[in-house]
């Protein structure tokens, strides 16, 4: 396992310009909030029947709220930084990141612009 316990459901991974990685999320956990994705994690054969019938991308529609997060990991898998939409106003989740020329350009399916944020 290269990182475990992360602040949400990883949806992308990219190499950043620091030897280490970007990581974007679909959602997020919340301290004192039941997490649907949680509870399925210990119960895998449920997880795996219900998966069948509802998409991943529906499952954490259902399970957690608007919340853009891309977190960058270093070479040993721990959290280095972090850039939060608290509102997912911009970002309500991340699909796509990439680093290039000092800048990380980050996409979501339901958005029809990327956004670009300087590093």
């Amino acid at each position: 396992m290269f990182a475990d316990n992360l602040p949400g459901l990883p949806s992308v991974i990219r190499p950043s310009s620091g030897g280490g990685f970007w990581v974007g999320f679909s959602g997020i956990r919340e301290e004192n909030r039941f997490s649907l994705l949680d509870w399925f994690s210990s119960k895998t054969a449920l997880a795996k029947a219900i998966t069948k019938f509802v998409p991943m991308r529906m499952m954490s529609w259902i399970a957690y709220r608007s919340y853009g997060l891309v977190v960058e990991l270093d070479a040993a898998g721990s959290i280095i930084r972090s850039l939060h939409d608290p509102s997912g106003h911009v970002l309500p989740s991340v699909d796509a990141i990439e680093e290039y020329d000092g800048f990380l350009y980050i996409g979501c399916e339901s958005r029809d612009y990327v956004t670009k944020v300087k590093l």
